[in-house]
């Protein structure tokens, strides 16, 4: 069942040219963007590079995957900025330091996760509860940095308190740095519509900040001063800018212990292991999905290395690292080979810090804020919920679930209301509590080379991981035959896990069919909406 010849091109694996070209133009989008989300994140601006670097020059050599890019991910903004904020108590030097012990030990508990073999836990949160998060994540990082992007330093912090303050943001903006933000993220939306070969070597986000840079130095913004425009006075000086070391050696803060073991940091330990892991297995998945040649990613070793890199980069200062997907598909596209490529992007990232931190401090917050809403707009895109209605209109009630959750209380309380909806709903359905976590399953050998599996009961995202393991342990190379006569009911994931699990058993040399399943009824027209009996009897 393994893939021990890709496993082994992950390991060996050799740098050619193409990773060296690959790596620098992943270090040009990955450059604004780790900057970007350390200020998002309430850590000092070159957090986000030394996770980078760290995650390139020490997790790559784990061989866990090809192609994957380490570093900082929009995707735990909420969770890192969260901890500074409450473990600060309004200090945020000291809740900085407070998130680094945090990141710590999150990354030693990955580490025990990766040992006790968790690779697969992704598989028991269902895809509507992950783009729900997304979602979450991504209209809470575009109302935080709205308010950065306009020049405006707001004085409340809750979700629905920044969107109650909000028109107030756009009526007091800073004329000059809230023009600058506007106008980045105008041209960030404006460059998305069109293709160039320019913005292969010139990335739309590296372009935007350089000509905030640019313009907010002809406005004289670092000037500390005051000025007016229209009767209304403003303030300009180096507070409107991205402050770096100048010095590498400067940028390493070390983490405070002292709270380590207090409620609030054990929340927030559980909630960097907990979803940076998810975010790291599910990346790591899509970007299998993409690579030229189909290897696969060891998620168990995967778990171990960012667990690792997460101890490094939380001791030196950085933020929470996962496999990031966007990154990772530009590496992709830019005709990377190897896990080499990650390796040049770090060492591009570590020059850039070392020789370029003059030219980072001319970067405008602003035009980092419109950055941020750009890609607060992405992961929070109505194409998600539309995409989430097409599959069946249950998807969009957990979405939905989850969202309000999390904005209303914390990610950790989406993630638990989202699942629990879930199971809420496959029981109206028709799962019986009996098999919640576990199907009832007959296996039949019929002969030495065909193994028959008859499910017998409903079969879902809760029971899958049991089923899975017991598929695992039958011998590959086979003939497999998955029987859903008696089956009651499918869902969306676990529809979308069998037929994953056939295409990778098909590439080890077996041949999985699936019998009877056109018998049952789809919940809609998608192809992987969720599947029912009309009558069934236990």
């Amino acid at each position: 069942m393994k893939n021990p010849e890709a496993s082994a091109r992950i390991s060996n694996a050799l740098p050619s040219a193409r990773d060296v070209l690959a790596g620098f133009l992943v270090s040009l989008v990955a450059l604004p963007l780790c900057i970007g989300i350390s200020v998002a994140s309430g850590f000092p601006p070159v957090a986000g590079l030394i996770t980078a670097i760290v995650g390139s020059l020490v997790v790559s050599f784990f061989g866990a995957t090809a192609l994957a890019i380490k570093g900082p991910a929009a995707g735990l903004i909420a969770v890192a900025w969260g901890a500074v904020m409450e473990l600060g108590a309004g200090h945020a030097t000291d809740g900085y330091r407070y998130a680094l012990a945090c990141v710590m030990v999150s990354g030693a508990f990955q580490i025990v996760l990766g040992i006790a073999k968790a690779g697969n836990w992704a598989d028991f949160v269902p895809p509507s509860v992950v783009r729900g998060m997304l979602v979450s994540i991504g209209l809470i990082v575009m109302l935080r940095q709205i308010f950065p992007m306009l020049g405006v330093f707001p004085n409340v912090s809750g979700f629905w308190q920044l969107l109650f303050d909000l028109p107030k943001a756009f009526l007091n903006m800073h004329p000059i740095a809230g023009v600058i933000g506007l106008i980045t993220l105008g041209f960030l939306f404006f460059s998305s519509r069109f293709k160039s070969r320019l913005f292969l070597f010139l990335p739309p986000p590296l372009l935007a900040l350089t000509g905030a840079g640019i313009a907010a130095g002809m406005a004289h913004l670092d000037n500390p001063g005051e000025g007016s425009f229209l009767e209304l006075s403003y303030t300009t000086g180096p507070q409107f800018f991205v402050d770096v070391p100048s010095q590498f050696r400067q940028a390493l803060v070390f983490p405070d212990f002292s709270k380590v073991f207090e409620p609030v940091s054990l929340k927030f330990i559980l909630l960097f292991s907990l979803i940076g892991s998810l975010e790291t297995l599910v990346s790591a998945r899509a970007v299998d999905s993409l690579d030229p040649r189909h290897r696969t990613s060891r998620l168990n070793r995967e778990l171990l290395g960012v667990g690792t890199g997460n101890m490094l980069a939380g001791a030196l200062g950085g933020l929470p690292m996962i496999s990031e997907i966007v990154r990772s598909s530009v590496n992709i596209s830019s005709g990377a080979r190897t896990w080499w490529s990650n390796v040049f992007h770090g060492i591009f990232l570590l020059a850039y810090l070392t020789l370029l931190s003059p030219f980072i401090r001319k970067i405008p917050l602003s035009a980092l804020g419109a950055l941020l809403v750009y890609a607060g707009f992405h992961l929070a895109h109505p194409q998600k919920i539309r995409q989430s209605l097409e599959i069946g209109p249950e998807q969009v009630l957990v979405l939905g679930a989850t969202v309000l959750l999390t904005l209303s209380v914390d990610l950790l309380a989406g993630l638990a209301g989202g699942v629990t909806a879930k199971l809420i709903f496959l029981l109206a359905r028709g799962l019986q509590l009996r098999h919640i976590f576990k199907p009832r399953v007959l296996l039949k050998i019929l002969d030495d080379h065909t193994h028959k599996v008859e499910i017998c009961s409903a079969l879902v995202f809760s029971n899958f991981l049991s089923f899975k393991k017991m598929l695992l342990q039958l011998p590959g190379q086979k003939s497999l035959v998955l029987d859903f006569h008696a089956c009651t009911l499918i869902d969306h994931s676990t529809l979308k896990n069998l037929w994953d699990f056939k295409s990778r058993y098909e590439e080890n040399g077996g041949r999985c069919v699936f019998l009877n399943l056109e018998e049952m009824t789809s919940h809609c027209s998608h192809p992987l909406s969720m599947k029912f009996k009309k009558k069934y009897s236990s």
